[in-house]
C-alpha cells in the first residue's frame, strides 16, 4: 500500500518508480478510486503494488521509502509504503445463495485468494 502521493500522480508515474524492479518480481500497479463519501482529503486513489513474493515486495519497499516523487516541491514529504491488509470481506450471501442446494466451491481456490505478495 502506497501513501503520499501527489494528488495529481498518474498510474503511468507511479509505475515508473517500481519499474526498476521488474526483474525482482514486480507485477503491477493499482490504483482504486475512493469513495468520494468517504471525507478524504488528498490523493483520489488508494494505491497498491504487487510482487511475485513478501521478499521482494520487502527489497522494494527498502528501497523506495520515503522517496520524492515530486523533486520539484521544497520539503515535500516522500512516500510511505506499508504491507497491505489483507483481510478480505466476503460479501454477505444472497437470499438465493442461502436457500441454493448446489455443493459450495470452498475447496477450490480463486484468483482473489492466491498468495500474491504486494503492498
Amino acid at each position: 500500500y502506497i501513501e503520499g502521493l501527489p494528488p495529481d500522480a498518474t498510474e503511468r508515474e507511479v509505475s515508473h518508480i517500481f519499474r526498476r524492479f521488474e526483474s525482482q518480481g514486480y507485477q503491477s500497479i493499482r490504483m482504486i478510486p475512493r469513495d468520494s463519501r468517504s471525507g478524504t482529503k488528498g490523493f483520489p486513489f488508494l494505491c497498491f503494488v504487487e510482487f511475485d513474493n513478501a521478499h521482494q515486495a520487502t527489497t522494494a519497499m527498502n528501497a523506495l521509502q520515503g522517496y520524492r516523487v515530486d523533486k520539484s516541491v521544497d520539503n515535500a514529504p516522500g512516500i510511505r509504503i506499508s504491507f497491505s491488509n489483507k483481510t478480505r470481506r466476503a460479501p454477505p450471501p444472497s437470499d438465493r445463495q442461502r436457500g441454493s442446494a448446489r455443493p459450495s466451491d470452498s475447496g477450490r481456490r480463486g484468483r482473489d485468494e492466491r498468495d500474491d505478495s504486494g503492498y
